[in-house]
């Protein structure tokens, strides 16, 4: 289960800087094209489910619990600003918050063992 919550992190990562970059030239075309935040969301959900799972059967203490704080918090980000109701610059902004927090949690998760 480690194994698979370590391996789905770098895609998760990768398309939330696509989703991130995509946005922003969305937001700069005006174009009207929704839906794209509920994959990253729907991610940052079964990352979290298999990362509790994780944590249950590896539990790792000390400042590695930065990694599912951080990693927590990009969730919520996400769920609270990425949303197709939000306006396009609330969306980018979450999705730019959800990015640097993904990837500062992936840096605490290598960086913190």
């Amino acid at each position: 289960m480690v194994a698979l919550h370590t391996v789905l992190g770098l895609p998760i990562v990768v398309i939330a800087v696509l989703l991130l970059l995509w946005n922003a030239l969305r937001i700069s075309g005006k174009w009207r094209t929704s839906g794209f935040g509920r994959v990253l969301i729907g991610l940052l959900d079964l990352q979290i489910l298999l990362g509790i799972i994780a944590f249950a059967i590896h539990p790792i203490w000390g400042l590695f619990i930065l990694h599912p704080i951080t990693m927590i918090a990009a969730a919520i980000v996400a769920h609270a600003l990425v949303r197709d109701k939000n306006s396009p610059q609330k969306q980018l902004i979450g999705y730019f918050l959800a990015t640097v927090l993904l990837i500062l949690g992936v840096y605490f998760a290598n960086h913190l063992v």
